[in-house]
């Protein structure tokens, strides 16, 4: 039975008003205190939560840093097929986070193992290891095989940074107990628990078909831009549509094109794009013919050579495609048109169709017609085009070498001043120097002292009688003559129409980039531009002379001239690979 003040303070209308009034005062005393502890509680909970509330916002921002942060890593394959990370920088206390979520979402598959920079390992034991326990174990219930940590809070101070490892956790609690042994060979750890790993197995296999398919650059994968002289399993060529680039509405382009795609396929396939706005009235024009496979793309010009994918391959036999950028040669700077946006998605379409794994480089610009490589480590540039503002103005010559060092997997990077006088491109070393092969250089030439681009060749002649290549050889360089200087006529400019996207004007006395050094050859041939000028002859005798072995079949290319380039820019060579063959054939 409650006392009369537990009654009165309960029910108080039950009592009278004086017996109220009377006691009131001491059950004010009574519950004020009370009142207080609840106050104190709430803020504490509440301040708590806040504090759950600030990790949960730290996890998330650590997990963001070090999504954008991974690509800077470099990373390693240790003996037993895990991917090793390392990390520049230090990331933060909540790492053990970082590595749950790289190895299930960026890397796409189940295990990886990371090795960070040793201050993360640092920062990392003496933070949070109770906090790092206590979420993993709740984790567990989500995902019950998860990488985690090495620590042990009890011998802490024994550790050196090296030996903090991941492994196939079993459970959070009982993980202090396991004995891990590490393999620690001065670049990554290599830790695997068989005993505890009960789909070990099955988990390699997946690593390992991981680490076969992922991607970091050539030169970090092993892959390496072959010699276009040896064999392809194809070649690339885009149909011309452009009115404002080719004349006559581009009927002559056509032809021209088909002469050379006709070339081509009597030694190997060639795949032929063709714009949805042509492709009616130009595929029936390959109807029945052997080795020629249409298909329809979009593009904004035709010059495979420098808006299709580069491709490299590895010693396995493995092709792979590299995506630079592509602003029409210059961009808002100098560009030669500027609606070029499926140009420059074009690379990953064909990538897509071949079914290749494709490097992409978000922000370095390069065309084909750009380089010329050896396959034994040796590339060849001109400064006037790699160097000209409307392509990498942020970048300096040191750091658009390496660039090519890294994408092209090349040791040496030799640069020539100039191309090919008044050439739009920039001067594209596809027109002035080519390797017939690894050590011998057939590089542009006029003896007309008087001609500009006398003093182009001479200046790239005198450098290359100086160098070596990567191989440490003295080039051999083979002197090829350039026709005397050829220019548009007043029919042929009259004859290219005006467009809506500022493409390059095309006028009557415009002085044409004309060479024979813009000749492509696979394994067995060579398709050698013509321009109906006595010079025509003595280029067909020196190719024949350089390639005994080879077929030189010579085309007159003039309408591919008055376009701005020749058989060279028209076409991209895919390497021969094996596997691909089978592959893309199935």
């Amino acid at each position: 039975m409650p006392s009369l003040e537990v009654q009165q303070a309960i029910q108080p209308e039950l009592v009278s008003s004086e017996s109220y009034i009377e006691s009131a005062a001491p059950v004010q005393t009574t519950v004020e205190p009370v009142a207080i502890g609840i106050d104190w509680w709430s803020l504490a909970a509440f301040a708590y939560l806040i504090g759950i509330m600030v990790v949960l916002v730290k996890i998330a921002q650590d997990i963001l840093m070090l999504r954008k942060k991974i690509s800077t890593g470099e990373r390693h394959d240790d003996t037993l097929g895990n991917s090793v990370i390392v990390l520049n920088e230090d990331i933060g206390p909540f790492s053990w986070m970082h590595y749950i979520v790289l190895s299930k979402h960026d890397w796409e598959c189940d295990h990886s193992s990371i090795l960070v920079h040793e201050k993360a390992h640092i920062r990392f034991r003496h933070s949070v290891e109770l906090l790092f326990v206590d979420i993993l174990s709740a984790l567990q219930w989500f995902n019950p095989t998860v990488w985690m940590l090495r620590t042990d809070l009890q011998e802490l101070h024994e550790y050196e940074a090296d030996d903090a490892v991941l492994r196939s956790g079993v459970n959070a609690r009982q993980y202090q107990t396991l004995l891990i042994s590490s393999d620690f060979n001065g670049d990554y750890v290599n830790v695997i628990d068989t005993d505890n790993w009960r789909d070990f197995k099955s988990h390699k296999a997946k690593l390992n078909d991981f680490i076969e398919r992922r991607l970091t650059t050539p030169r970090a994968d092993d892959f390496y831009m072959p010699f276009e002289g040896n064999k392809h399993k194809g070649t690339l060529i885009l149909m011309p549509y452009r009115k404002d680039t080719w004349r006559d509405n581009a009927a002559p382009g056509q032809e021209t094109f088909k002469k050379v795609i006709l070339s081509i396929a009597q030694f190997e396939k060639v795949y032929v794009g063709i714009h949805p706005s042509i492709f009616k009235k130009v595929a029936p024009m390959f109807d029945n013919q052997n080795n020629v496979e249409v298909f329809q793309v979009k593009y904004n010009d035709s010059w495979a050579r420098d808006n299709m994918p580069l491709f490299v391959l590895n010693n396995k036999g493995d092709m792979r495609s590299v995506d630079f950028r592509f602003n029409a040669w210059g961009g808002e700077f100098d560009g030669l048109y500027n609606n070029y946006k499926d140009d420059d998605k074009l690379s990953s379409v064909i990538a897509k169709k071949f079914k290749v794994p494709n490097y992409y480089l978000n922000d370095f610009v390069l065309e084909g017609g750009s380089i010329h490589c050896d396959g034994e480590g040796t590339c060849i540039v001109t400064e006037a085009c790699l160097l000209s503002p409307g392509r990498n103005p942020t970048m300096d010559k040191s750091d658009i070498e390496e660039e090519l060092k890294i994408h092209l997997n090349v040791e040496k990077v030799i640069w020539l001043p100039h191309g090919i006088f008044e050439d739009e491109t920039n001067e594209h070393v596809d027109n002035m120097a080519c390797f017939v092969k690894p050590g011998v250089i057939a590089l542009a030439w006029t003896n007309d002292k008087n001609d500009p681009q006398y003093h182009y060749s001479n200046e790239a002649y005198k450098l290359l009688s100086k160098v070596t290549d990567a191989k440490g050889r003295k080039f051999e360089i083979i002197k090829i003559k350039v026709p005397q200087p050829i220019y548009m006529s007043k029919k042929e400019a009259k004859s290219i129409q005006v467009g809506k996207y500022n493409a390059k004007s095309r006028v009557e006395g415009t002085r044409l980039a004309a060479s024979y050094i813009n000749f492509y050859q696979g394994e067995k041939f060579v398709i050698l531009p013509a321009f109906g000028v006595p010079e025509d002859n003595l280029a067909f005798k020196q190719m024949q002379k350089l390639y005994p072995e080879k077929e030189i079949i010579q085309l007159n290319t003039k309408e591919i001239l008055l376009g701005g380039g020749n058989v060279h820019c028209i076409t991209m060579q895919i390497p021969y690979n094996e596997e691909f063959t089978k592959k893309y054939e199935n």
